[in-house]
C-alpha cells in the first residue's frame, strides 16, 4: 500500500461519508493481493474513528480477502 492511499484516507477521515465512499473505491481499485495489508492499516489506523464504517467494507470484501493469495513472484 502506497503512501498516497494513506494520505487520502486521512485527508477523508473526519468525514464519516467520505471515508466510507474513498475506501470502497480504494478497495474497488486496488490489487486483491493488497487487500490484508489495508485492512490491517485500516484497523490500527482508524478502528477507534469509524468502527461501523470498516466492519461494513471489509465485509463487502471478504470474498476478495478470504481468497488464497498468490506466492508466484
Amino acid at each position: 500500500m502506497n503512501e498516497y492511499i494513506k494520505m487520502k484516507l486521512w485527508g477523508v477521515s473526519f468525514w464519516k461519508h467520505l471515508f466510507r465512499k474513498e475506501l470502497i473505491s480504494i478497495f474497488e481499485n486496488s490489487d486483491p493481493d493488497d487487500y490484508i495489508e489495508l485492512l490491517i492499516y485500516c484497523y490500527n489506523k482508524y478502528s477507534d474513528m469509524h468502527p461501523e464504517i470498516l466492519a461494513e467494507v471489509f465485509a463487502e470484501f471478504k470474498t476478495q480477502i478470504s481468497r488464497p493469495i498468490s506466492t508466484e513472484n
